[in-house]
């Protein structure tokens, strides 16, 4: 029997703004950024950047509806798009989801399919593909695709719907090359698609990952480091020039200099926020921080907004959208 290393979920609209929770012990999700149908097109879903923050306690990974077919060109699209809006971290998990809409080419679903997986490892991400051992051994050259990714197939396979909150290996999709299998859709009442890790996986991403930031409310030297990483300016640790006026709506960052002439940092944020650049962290750049990060934008950095600037970069980001 193969040894399970972790639990999780995938997380779609279908599970609110907020995601749905399974088990205590679930330590990774899946959310879905969006995708391709031939019905649709291209299509954002809402829900991404809201999960990311709801769900941030997790190690979390994404994945994209690909009902491309054969059509090389539409994966090209399909990820052109995608690529640069993925918000978890590099290495982490980016899955291209493909069970519907193959064509009747087999060699053509095949080289879509791993032009989408070269496309994601090539943009420092973890490819999967996700679909069923029946659909893959109709539709996909699986010797070819295993020659290339031995081990990187998330499989969908159910002894039924009822709530089973562990797997059922008589069900177990045996085959080479499964690092993740989806045992059930009905992982808690109300239905939850239930997953585990077989191989450790879901930890792509996330180990070693250096300077891993306390989320606690209180912006210190630590924090304004990162936000200065993110937005390209000296590294000191310091929110400097600021105005009297202006410091008095930050009261939960601890390393702000009062002076003249603004901060790089301040006036880096305020080009990325669209607002008046001019170097000061006052209540109109906070209240527009505040609409980015799904926080209530009072234009006061209190606790709240920190921890969700402090939880933003830890994967890599301030703003997550």
């Amino acid at each position: 029997m193969a040894q399970i290393k972790a639990y999780g979920t995938d997380q779609a609209r279908w599970q609110g703004p907020n995601g749905k929770r399974g088990y205590g012990r679930d330590s990774f999700a899946i959310l879905q950024i969006g995708g391709y149908s031939p019905a649709t097109g291209i299509y954002n879903q809402a829900t991404y950047p809201t999960q990311l923050t709801a769900m941030a306690d997790l190690r979390l990974h994404t994945y994209i509806w690909f009902e491309v077919g054969g059509d090389a060109n539409k994966a090209k699209l399909v990820l052109d798009y995608f690529l640069p809006r993925i918000k978890t971290p590099k290495g982490s998990i980016v899955a291209i989801d493909y069970e519907q809409g193959a064509s009747g080419n087999v060699t053509d679903n095949t080289n879509a399919i791993l032009y989408a997986m070269d496309r994601i490892a090539q943009a420092g991400y973890t490819p999967m593909l996700y679909t069923g051992k029946p659909y893959i051994y109709a539709h996909v050259d699986v010797a070819r695709f295993l020659s290339k990714y031995p081990s990187h197939l998330w499989l969908a396979a159910y002894p039924d719907y009822k709530v089973r909150s562990e797997p059922l290996f008589d069900f177990f999709p045996s085959m080479t090359g499964v690092g993740m299998w989806q045992f059930t859709s009905t992982y808690v009442l109300g239905g939850l698609d239930g997953n585990v890790d077989l191989t450790g996986i879901t930890m792509n991403g996330y180990m070693n990952k250096p300077d891993v930031i306390t989320v606690d409310g209180y912006a210190g030297q630590a924090t304004i480091k990162a936000m200065q990483r993110v937005l390209g300016t000296i590294q000191d640790g310091v929110i400097s020039g600021q105005s009297k006026y202006s410091a008095q709506f930050a009261p939960n960052f601890m390393n702000i200099q009062v002076a003249n002439g603004g901060s790089q940092m301040i006036y880096n944020l305020q080009q990325v926020l669209g607002v008046q650049a001019d170097g000061y962290f006052g209540p109109a750049t906070i209240a527009a921080l505040q609409a980015r990060l799904h926080v209530y934008p009072d234009g006061y950095a209190g606790a709240s907004t920190v921890k969700q600037i402090q939880a933003n970069l830890n994967r890599g980001h301030i703003i997550i959208e």
